[in-house]
């Protein structure tokens, strides 16, 4: 491959495989997207410019910083959202068919509201727990260029999925103080560290102390909270594909990793279901090949799914 000068990566079954792909968010050269070609030693092949993930819709590079991926329209494809540097919009690379990706960040409605922004650690989250997921960003420049005019510190910023993989940014205060506050921001990782199922974050900064969210939503909806354990697949199961059936419509989410910047999610899958308490079909893609379904699963708390076991084993039950 040519020259790199990656800072976001993720891993993640892109192509639908079961083998886990690598996206690498690249600063001021082409991004490189490493294709698992399956063969018992792993082989990647560069697929970037063929795939649509090289560089934005006007051909160009990018400088970018942080990697989400999630299925941001919930037609059942992974898309990938880059941050990138001040004056560049961040990416939203949405999957239209297997493996062919377009730069649709105008018709998500995300180009204004981060053109003046420096964006590092991102994060796809149900924050309304509604079944769409939403964005978390976390910006700070790397430079004072303030006597520029030129922002240094900046604040963070919430994307709420209005549907169809159509974001509009939530403004403070509204969603909180902490939002209010600018800062050098850059790691970011999901966490549900109260474990009352609700999704939240944990994020860093160069010029203050860690931070730690509280998903405190007011108006949200059910939820079911998925572990999973591998036996022939890796024990962590990175790129595992659970499909939750309920109601006739179908929420895809996939363990990946590397997901933010700098940073370790907690592994595991959230899907809110809105108002729907109805019990879910659950269906599991290992990254072994092996297939498993799971009927009449109650919603409203957490499961194990342990790979080849046949009955999940309920954690806790959230109120």
């Amino acid at each position: 491959v040519s020259e790199g000068k990656g800072l976001g990566i993720v891993a993640a079954d892109l192509k639908g495989k079961g083998f886990p792909d690598l996206f690498i968010a690249n600063d001021a050269v082409a991004n490189f997207f490493m294709v698992n070609q399956g063969m018992r030693k792993p082989t990647f092949q560069e697929e970037a410019l063929l795939s649509g993930l090289a560089f934005n819709a006007q051909g160009r590079t990018e400088a970018c910083m942080g990697v989400a991926a999630g299925d941001a329209d919930a037609d059942g494809l992974l898309d990938i959202y880059v941050t990138n540097y001040f004056r560049e919009t961040n990416t939203l690379y949405r999957q239209v068919a297997p493996d062919s990706f377009i730069d649709k960040t105008p018709a998500a409605n995300m180009s204004d509201s981060t053109l003046y922004q420096l964006g590092f650690g991102t994060q796809f989250l149900d924050a309304d727990l509604d079944g769409l997921l939403d964005l978390l960003i976390v910006n700070g420049h790397v430079e004072d260029l303030s006597a520029d005019e030129i922002p240094w510190q900046m604040q963070p910023q919430l994307m709420w999925n209005r549907g169809k993989g159509v974001f509009q940014e939530l403004q403070t205060p509204g969603i909180g103080a902490f939002f209010q506050q600018k800062r050098l921001g850059r790691g970011l990782a999901r966490v549900d560290w109260n474990r009352d199922g609700r999704e939240e974050a944990v994020l860093t900064s160069l010029d203050q102390p860690l931070a730690l969210l509280k998903n405190t939503t007011e108006s949200h909806g059910h939820r079911l909270v998925v572990t999973l354990t591998g036996t022939r697949s890796s024990r962590d199961a990175i790129g595992t594909t659970v499909r939750l059936k309920i109601k006739g419509e179908t929420l895809v989410r996939q363990l990946t990793a590397g997901d933010g910047y700098q940073a370790r999610n907690q592994r595991v899958l959230t899907f809110g279901t809105g108002q729907s308490t109805a019990e879910v079909q659950l269906e599991v893609n290992w990254p072994s090949g092996l297939k498993q379904v799971f009927e009449g699963v109650a919603i409203d708390q957490e499961v194990q799914l342990i790979e080849g076991q046949a009955t999940p084993i309920i954690k806790r039950s959230f109120q």
